[in-house]
């Protein structure tokens, strides 16, 4: 489901819904933030933890991510208060989306082992 969001921050909320249950929400931001404001709106008490694809596992949509020291997609993480904030295009200073979830965006590691990439 989608909504439009206009205050506080403009943007489009994506609500994902599981067998009935919440399971996470994204807000897509109109105009993009600054790292500095999210910190000056959720504070200094996060995180960065960088992500890789699970290339074995694509299916032609969306590439499940996996916690990986060296991987090319980074967040800041408040995970005490379920947020994740996503960077645009690699750039450290400029913040396109905001996720609300419940639990760790992606696990410590590949599920990939032993398979191989899809090409």
């Amino acid at each position: 489901m989608t909504y439009v969001v206009v205050d506080p921050m403009p943007g489009t909320l994506v609500v994902y819904i599981k067998k009935g249950i919440l399971d996470g929400m994204r807000l897509d931001l109109n105009k993009r933030l600054t790292k500095h404001d999210i910190i000056r709106i959720f504070g200094s008490d996060y995180i960065i933890v960088h992500y890789d694809t699970d290339d074995c596992l694509d299916e032609g949509g969306t590439v499940p991510i996996y916690q990986s020291p060296n991987g090319p997609i980074k967040t800041m993480e408040y995970r005490d208060r379920g947020i994740a904030v996503s960077f645009a295009d690699d750039d450290d200073l400029k913040i396109d989306a905001i996720s609300f979830t419940f639990k760790e965006i992606g696990p410590t590691h590949s599920l990939c082992a032993g398979r191989g990439k899809k090409k």
